[in-house]
């Protein structure tokens, strides 16, 4: 125990990872929920229809939710989540610049679909690991303060990108938002793993799932727990769910805008799912208490058959 408390866990470098996550995820996040500027200019540089673009979102979604499943449960073993944050700012920055330079919209698929989105798989899951793992007593507050990268990044990048676009136009802003990805790869060199602080103390190479592992880690819901070591292969699955989800509703909606002329009915499909899956989402106390109920019933009637 005496040598886990040189580790700085909810201390020192912690602080450091913490500012790391939040530029991974202000650079990601802020990218992703931005694109929608970019789609409406490939649109008019190309004359491309929205169902064209929107497979390459889909492409892209489906490969972020394989390459998260891989860099966090099957390629844990190959390389730590610093040298996979580094491999996405990389994938980012030419995936920017590979779309800058295409000549025919059948290449975003190449560009922004699969480039990308290994990009994104590769930066966003790691990087709150590794945050995760730097802390115990102070995991919400840090989990909060990370994330906060995507409300900034949301809020930040569409009028930057604007800006760019006015000046640049769109090869240009593409040039210049994939050189700012590279920030990923200064991010990721900071996502020291704290299996080094273990190396260090015990002179023997260790492996980061073994650091900490008695420690837990709780998940949206609050009565369910997983201990550090399963945390990367739960992200894995949580986050290949979103990116299935949103393949399929990608050209749902393309087609809903090529057909209607407008994004009024694309729209229209978004905010009901929402609405729906907000009720569900207030429903879920109520079925919770009316199963604790049935299942008290159902032992206490047992109890008394039971009891001569």
């Amino acid at each position: 125990m005496e040598e886990d408390k040189r580790v700085p866990i909810d201390r020192g470098w912690a602080w450091v990872i913490l500012v790391a996550n939040f530029i991974v995820v202000f650079l990601v996040i802020g990218c992703t929920s931005s694109f929608g500027l970019f789609f409406a200019e490939f649109m008019s540089e190309y004359k491309a229809s929205a169902s064209s673009i929107t497979v390459a979102l889909s492409v892209q979604t489906v490969i972020f939710s394989f390459s998260s499943l891989f860099a966090l449960n099957f390629g844990t073993g190959l390389a730590s989540s610093r040298t996979y944050i580094i491999l996405g700012g990389l994938f980012g920055c030419s995936a920017y610049v590979i779309s800058a330079i295409i000549k025919d919209m059948s290449y975003l698929i190449l560009s922004h679909g699969v480039i990308f989105g290994i990009a994104y798989g590769f930066s966003y899951g790691p990087a709150l690991v590794v945050l995760s793992r730097y802390f115990n007593k102070k995991r919400g507050m840090a989990a909060t303060l990370g994330n906060m990268g995507a409300s900034f990044g949301s809020l930040i990048f569409p009028p930057v990108i604007r800006i760019l676009l006015d000046n640049y136009g769109l090869k240009g802003a593409l040039v210049i938002i994939g050189g700012l990805l590279l920030n990923l790869c200064v991010a990721g060199a900071l996502m020291r793993p704290v299996a080094f602080y273990k190396e260090r103390i015990s002179g023997n190479k260790v492996n980061s799932k073994d650091i900490l592992s008695n420690q837990k880690v709780w998940t949206t819901n609050n009565y369910e727990f997983v201990g550090l070591d399963n945390l990367s292969s739960a992200m894995a699955i949580n986050m290949m769910m979103q990116g299935l989800g949103l393949s399929i509703s990608n050209p749902i909606l393309g087609y809903l805008r090529d057909t209607s002329g407008s994004f009024y009915a694309s729209f229209y499909v978004m905010g009901s799912t929402l609405i729906i899956s907000g009720v569900i989402l207030f429903l879920e106390p109520l079925c919770r208490k009316l199963e604790k109920r049935r299942t008290d019933s159902k032992n206490i009637e047992q109890g008394v058959v039971i009891t001569p």
